[in-house]
């Protein structure tokens, strides 16, 4: 028996609307690392220094377990229903 397995990574199953925003003060940012050394620490700088800039409403972070593989969908919704903005991050 062969089995063969697709390098192509999972999509996810429901769209979501993008709205720009005119700015983020005000916007409670959402962070989500996908776990890659370095990922975390990339994302706190950048939080960081938009913080210095932005009067943030708060921020959410929240990471995926597996790098290669999509967050669970309530990651998602999590995201969406306490965030204005989210910044995913990929780093090694």
């Amino acid at each position: 028996m062969l089995t063969v397995l697709s390098p192509r990574a999972h999509r996810l199953r429901v769209g979501r609307e993008v709205t720009p925003l005119a700015a983020l003060d005000g916007v409670t940012l959402g962070l989500l690392s996908n776990s890659k050394p370095n990922a975390t620490f990339l994302l706190d700088l950048v939080a960081e220094r938009i913080a210095s800039r932005v009067d943030l409403a708060g921020i959410v972070r929240t990471s995926k377990l597996v790098p290669s593989s999509p967050a669970p969908e309530d990651v998602y919704t999590e995201l969406e229903r306490e965030c204005g903005a989210v910044i995913f991050a990929s780093a090694d």
